[in-house]
């Protein structure tokens, strides 16, 4: 054996490393890192801005950074998945205000850090 050969040989057996390949598998199973926000709640009734007849039916959520309908994956204390169907807030410094539903589910108090990413 060459020198080199015989010193990564050496090497290996001393750190105890694996020279074995593991399988290539593909990322797409992957989820995006989750971000972090302040959220408050709202209690109005009425149709949002995203054309939903009331916003407080199902989980929803007011945000001026994403689209109408966007899903999230949105925790505190629980995670659930929701959906964006007004625009707000109009609060300097928070993310989104999520209905009372939504606010119930993720046990957020009144104002919190909740993370979340896309769906």
């Amino acid at each position: 054996m060459s020198l080199i050969v015989t010193t990564i040989a050496a090497l290996a057996a001393h750190t105890g490393f694996d020279s074995t390949v593991k399988p290539w598998r593909p990322h797409h199973h992957r989820q995006p890192p989750m971000r972090r926000a302040v959220a408050s709640w709202y209690a109005e009734h009425g149709t949002g801005a995203c054309g939903v007849d009331d916003v407080q039916n199902g989980l929803r959520f007011a945000s001026l950074i994403l689209r109408c309908g966007t899903q999230i994956r949105i925790c505190r204390r629980r995670c659930v998945t929701a959906t964006m169907a007004d625009h707000g807030p109009y609060v300097n410094g928070r993310t989104f205000d999520l209905n009372v539903n939504l606010r119930d589910a993720i046990d957020c108090p009144g104002i919190c850090t909740v993370r979340w990413r896309l769906r």
